[in-house]
């Protein structure tokens, strides 16, 4: 097989093998996260609405489910390309859904407040497939 033959199947093979959930998980403490909150972000694409999966635990790994949690989803090469949402507690994890309408990098900022009040943030980029 010419080698471009075997250097393209390389690039197929490996396309099928890459995941289209991306998962984020933050911890220990720093500005962004004084409360030492560990945040993890699971994203599940989807036709349309692509679904959002984060689950916060505290510095002894209990899951909190007592805070507010809000994701910002930003176009990296267009920032005017913006969404916001809302998530919603559902059996220990919270959820939902928003729209990262083009392929390419996303900046994903996970919020999480209590009272009114920020005590974690989170930044991250995942790539839409």
């Amino acid at each position: 097989m010419p080698r471009f033959q075997l250097y393209a199947a390389a690039l197929l093979i490996s396309g099928a093998l890459a995941s289209t959930t991306a998962t984020l998980v933050a911890g220990g403490q720093d500005a962004a996260n004084p409360a030492k909150l560990d945040i993890a972000l699971k994203t599940l694409p989807a036709a349309g609405q692509d679904k959002f999966e984060v689950t916060i635990k505290d510095a002894n790994g209990k899951p909190l489910t007592d805070v507010d949690v809000s994701l910002q989803l930003t176009m990296a090469a267009m920032p005017t390309m913006k969404s916001d949402v809302k998530m919603k507690l559902d059996e220990g994890k919270y959820t939902g859904t928003g729209q990262m309408s083009m392929a390419g990098a996303w900046n994903v900022t996970v919020t999480v407040k209590k009272d009114g009040k920020q005590i974690a943030e989170k930044k991250s980029t995942v790539d839409k497939k």
